[in-house]
C-alpha cells in the first residue's frame, strides 16, 4: 500500500503498509512478496477478495448510504 485504498489492504493478512514511503522500503516490500510461497499469495489473495467483496459489495454500500441519509436527518 502506497496510499490507495488505506481500508482494503490489512497488514499481513492482504498485504504490506509501507511505513515510509521511501524506494527502499517498496523494494524490500516487492522482494517480500518475490520470496512468499504459493501458499502464502494464495492465502493473501482470498483474505483481499473477502475483505473487497465485504467492504465494496451492494449490501454495504446501501447500508453506508442509509447511514449517511440518517445522519442527515438528525
Amino acid at each position: 500500500n502506497v496510499g490507495l485504498a488505506n481500508d482494503l489492504v490489512i497488514e499481513n493478512i492482504n498485504g504490506t503498509i509501507l511505513k515510509n514511503k521511501l524506494n527502499l522500503d517498496l523494494q524490500q516490500a516487492c522482494l517480500k512478496f518475490i520470496k512468499m510461497d504459493d501458499s502464502r499469495l494464495g492465502f493473501y489473495r482470498s483474505q483481499a477478495r473477502a475483505n473487497a467483496l465485504k467492504l465494496l459489495s451492494k449490501a454495504s454500500y446501501e447500508a453506508n448510504l442509509l447511514r449517511v441519509i440518517k445522519s442527515l436527518n438528525e
